[in-house]
């Protein structure tokens, strides 16, 4: 769609560009994961004793509900960004339809937001995310505004910085938990590791962060 081109493609390098800042949320998440490396003297994921950390990663309550909140938000929100855009790319996508005078001949419709009742019952806003958008929004100045509900003349600017950061945080969950916990999980069961810190739920921890991290990989690709 050429609007959804316009605004997006003229930004693509803020989209994909990142402060240092962006990653002070992690900090707790990393601190958490950290922790249970640090209490077991496992410097890094590549150390010789790094085993022993493996199964704890599962075995830690609090480790184990901050990555699964995480994983929760990440694939909530990319789920939104998806839904969000893709209703209005329907909304700004002319309509071919066939003649039904003449199997070779087809007609381009106008788009559906140039019908005023289609528009004024169009709401890319329900529920709780309506309250999210309109601490951010701003009046729309047009109707292409208005498809954004709540969001208004925001709309474009917010969707850019939501994608922006959750395309960062599924990234962050896919380096950290595939680095630190699959990887390392999946070379204790190769190499038939003797010195692994909890064996019982060795094969359980790699099958829940292996999905998480295939998941938030497949989040990549709601990506407009």
């Amino acid at each position: 769609d050429l609007y959804f081109s316009k605004i997006f493609g003229e930004k693509l390098a803020e989209i994909v560009e990142l402060s240092p800042l962006t990653w002070l949320p992690l900090i707790p998440a990393l601190a958490v994961a950290n922790s249970i490396d640090v209490s077991r003297d496992v410097v890094s994921a590549a150390s010789h004793n790094a085993f022993a950390s493996s199964g704890y990663f599962l075995g830690t309550p609090e480790n184990f509900a901050v990555c699964t909140f995480a994983a929760f938000v990440g694939w909530t929100w990319g789920w939104w960004n998806f839904w969000k855009l893709n209703s209005i790319m329907q909304m700004l996508t002319p309509i071919l339809v066939k003649d039904s005078q003449s199997s070779c001949e087809v007609q381009l419709l106008p788009p559906k937001y140039e019908d005023d009742d289609l528009l004024r019952n169009f709401d890319s806003s329900p529920g709780i995310f309506g309250w999210i958008e309109s601490q951010f929004g701003e009046p729309a100045t047009n109707d292409q505004e208005r498809l954004f509900g709540k969001a208004g003349a925001a709309g474009p600017e917010l969707y850019i910085k939501s994608i922006k950061f959750q395309i960062w945080l599924v990234i962050s969950q896919i380096v950290l938990w595939g680095t630190q916990i699959v990887a390392r999980d999946i070379s204790a069961l190769t190499q038939h590791a003797d010195n692994v810190g909890n064996p019982d739920l060795l094969v359980p921890e790699l099958m829940v962060f292996g999905f998480y991290v295939l998941v938030s990989a497949g989040q990549l690709g709601l990506a407009p």
